[in-house]
C-alpha cells in the first residue's frame, strides 16, 4: 500500500490474516509491487490495484504477465477532481479531473471493480464497450455487526444525532447543520455531535456560531473508534451524495443505527432498503423534513428500522461476503487466462 495521507489511523507493520506493507515513497512502493508480482506469471496471482495507483500497477504487472483488477472507490463525476496519479511517471498524487484519466490504460485491466452500482454506472461513460465491470461492496468489520445485535435489545435515543465524516466541502456537512439547527430552534432538547476533522472545520464552526448559541451542536474532532458514538446516538446524519460507497453509512446500518442520508450516489444505494429517511443531499429543507419525520416516528417504528438496517447490512457488507467475491473474481480472471 502506498500512503501519503499521514493519517493517524494509518496501519503499520503487519495485520492478520495478511501482511500489510505501507510505503510513503512512490519509488519504494514501485519496488515493492515489482517484488510482489515478480516471477508469479504461472502462480495464479491477480494484482488488485485501485484508481489512484492503477497506471503504475498495470505497467509493472503486465511486464510480469500478471493480470490486474482495478478497484474504483470514488464516483467518476465529470469535472470533479480527485487525488490520483496524473500518469505512470508521476511522483505524487495530484488533483485530477476524471476526464483526464488515462482510460485506455485502465481498459487494459482484466476487470474494473466498483464499490457500488452507482460507482459502476459512473464509470461506464468513460469506458464504453468495456465488458468486465464488477460491483463488490466494501466490507464492514464484525464489531459493528455485534453492536447491531446489542442495539436490537434496547431503544435508540431519538433526540441525539451524530455526524461522522471528514470535514471537507464536498461532504456538504453545512447542509445537515443548517437543517438540524433550524429544527433544534423548535425542539431545544435536540443534540448533534460532530466527529471528524478536515479543512472545513473552521468554516463549519463559524456557521454554527452564526446560526445558533452552539449549545445544540458540539464538535469533538477526530475519533479513533466510532462505535461508542454509534451506541449513544439515535441517528446518523449523512448529507453527501457524491460518495461511491459511504463506509460510515454501512457501519451505522450494521450497528443498527438509523441513518438520515442523501438519496444519491453510493449512499442512496446503501439506504435502498428503506427510503423513508432519505433526502435530497444538497437541500437543507428536505434534510429538515427527514429529521422531523424521524423525530415523529414511534419507538416501534424505530425498532423495526434498526432490525431492518442490521439485516440489510448483514446480507451485503460482511467481510466473508466481500472476500468470497474477490476470490471468485480472481478465479474467473485466471480461468479466462487459461481459456486463452
Amino acid at each position: 500500500m502506498w500512503d501519503v495521507s499521514g493519517s493517524p489511523s494509518t496501519p503499520e507493520g503487519t495485520a492478520e490474516p495478511f501482511t500489510l506493507s505501507v510505503h510513503r515513497d512512490l519509488e519504494e512502493y514501485k519496488r515493492a509491487v515489482q517484488s510482489a508480482v515478480g516471477g508469479r506469471t504461472a502462480s495464479g496471482t491477480v494484482l488488485f490495484s485501485n484508481h489512484r495507483t492503477g497506471p503504475v500497477d498495470i505497467e509493472i504487472a503486465h511486464r510480469e504477465a500478471v493480470p490486474v483488477a482495478v478497484v474504483f472507490r470514488a464516483l467518476a463525476v465529470p469535472d470533479l477532481e480527485i487525488r490520483a496519479l496524473r500518469d505512470k511517471d508521476s511522483r505524487d498524487l495530484a488533483l485530477v479531473a476524471w476526464q483526464s484519466f488515462d482510460w485506455v490504460r485502465f481498459a487494459a485491466a482484466s476487470a474494473i471493480v466498483g464499490v457500488s452500482n452507482a460507482c459502476i454506472d459512473s464509470i461506464r461513460p468513460f469506458m464504453p464497450g468495456y465488458g468486465s465491470l464488477v460491483r463488490i461492496y466494501n466490507p464492514v468489520g464484525s464489531e459493528f455487526f455485534e453492536c447491531g445485535r446489542e442495539r436490537g435489545r434496547r431503544c435508540c435515543r431519538a433526540n441525539s444525532f451524530l455526524i461522522a465524516s471528514r470535514l471537507v466541502p464536498w461532504k456538504r456537512i453545512d447542509v445537515a447543520l443548517t437543517a438540524f439547527i433550524a429544527e433544534a430552534a423548535e425542539r431545544p432538547w435536540l443534540q448533534l455531535d460532530v466527529i471528524g476533522e478536515g479543512p472545513d472545520l473552521t468554516r463549519l464552526r463559524r456557521q454554527v456560531r452564526a446560526e445558533t448559541n452552539e449549545v445544540c451542536v458540539r464538535f469533538h474532532g477526530w475519533q479513533r473508534d466510532p462505535l461508542p458514538w454509534f451506541r449513544e446516538a439515535g441517528c446518523l446524519l449523512h448529507p453527501c451524495g457524491l460518495e461511491a460507497f459511504g463506509r460510515v453509512v454501512a457501519e451505522a446500518l450494521a450497528s443498527g443505527l438509523p441513518v438520515l442520508g442523501a438519496d444519491e450516489g453510493g449512499v442512496g444505494e446503501l439506504l435502498a432498503f428503506d427510503r423513508r429517511l432519505s433526502f435530497r443531499g444538497s437541500d437543507p429543507v428536505d434534510c429538515r423534513r427527514a429529521i422531523r419525520s424521524f423525530l415523529e416516528t414511534s419507538v416501534e417504528q424505530r425498532t423495526t428500522y434498526t432490525d431492518g438496517a442490521h439485516e440489510w447490512a448483514t446480507s451485503l457488507f460482511t467481510e466473508d461476503a466481500c472476500a468470497d467475491q474477490y476470490l471468485s473474481l480472481a478465479e474467473r480472471i485466471n480461468g479466462d487466462r487459461g481459456a486463452k
